[in-house]
């Protein structure tokens, strides 16, 4: 589960097609955060909150490809968390999109962060939930990608969300470009 994690979230969406280009050197990043385990902890205790979205993007004849099979990842926006979203995105919030652009790795890269995180998979149309989530800040993240003449599509996609204690619905989110 952890490999799988890294691959996606860490590394940005590399394709191994035959044929294709090799892709750019790995890019190593440092952080100067520290990863906050017992933070992270306190807002993955179960809660009566849900999240209901879905990801998708545009293609530029108009098609949609959805996120349908990927993983979707959701863990507590912390310091931590948003400085790599910030190298990852450009941006540590509220919404990013990232092409596809070789790999790229973090220092310190804690195997913790990996394992905290909540985590759902797209149905065929796209759409994901996350269930029993405290009140806090979060990101959501997920990849969507397909080949066009050997060449990687699509890319990596975040959302910011804030939970409210008071909120009695499920949180609408919609993952896009």
């Amino acid at each position: 589960m952890f490999k799988r994690t890294t691959r996606w979230l860490v590394i940005l969406a590399t394709a191994h097609v035959g044929g294709c280009a090799m892709p750019p050197e790995a890019r190593v990043r440092s952080l100067q955060s520290q990863f906050d385990a017992s933070a992270t902890e306190v807002l993955l205790r179960p809660g009566r909150h849900s999240v209901v979205g879905s990801a998708l993007l545009r293609q530029q004849g108009g098609g949609v490809v959805t996120c349908a099979g990927e993983e979707v990842l959701l863990f507590p926006a912390t310091d931590y968390a948003a400085e790599r979203m910030e190298w990852v995105f450009g941006s540590k919030g509220p919404r990013g999109y990232s092409r596809p652009k070789g790999a790229l790795y973090f220092k310190p890269d804690y195997p913790e962060f990996h394992q905290l995180m909540k985590r759902s998979t797209c149905d065929a149309q796209g759409a994901f939930v996350f269930s029993k989530l405290q009140p806090g800040r979060y990101y959501i993240t997920t990849r969507i990608s397909w080949i066009v003449a050997k060449s990687l599509q699509g890319g990596l996609l975040m959302r910011q969300l804030n939970i409210a204690a008071e909120d009695e619905e499920p949180i609408r989110v919609v993952l896009s470009d």
